[in-house]
């Protein structure tokens, strides 16, 4: 049996695999963005797939948890927006 590591949402906390997530990245070059593939570099987070982890980390009692993790500011209106429309087109 193969070991498979998990990862754990900022918003939630809750572990899973890094599949069940939406993985945001600070770049080198210090751009935040949502990392298409799960193979880019750069420091990030994980987000659970669901609305209410996502508002949750923007908008809500966490709010600005990504920024702390990221060590950056982040644009949260274009990335929330963002976001919710992958979880809108997400089967």
């Amino acid at each position: 049996m193969a070991f498979i590591p998990l990862r754990t949402c900022v918003s939630c906390r809750k572990k899973a695999q890094k599949s069940d997530f939406f993985r945001m990245i600070r770049t080198p070059k210090g751009i935040v963005k949502i990392a298409d593939d799960l193979g880019e570099n750069g420091r990030g987070v994980y987000l659970c797939k669901n609305r209410e982890c996502v508002e949750r980390a923007f908008q809500g009692k966490k709010k600005g948890i990504v920024s702390h993790f990221l060590k950056v500011p982040v644009e949260t209106e274009v990335i929330l927006e963002k976001l919710v429309q992958m979880i809108k087109l997400s089967p």
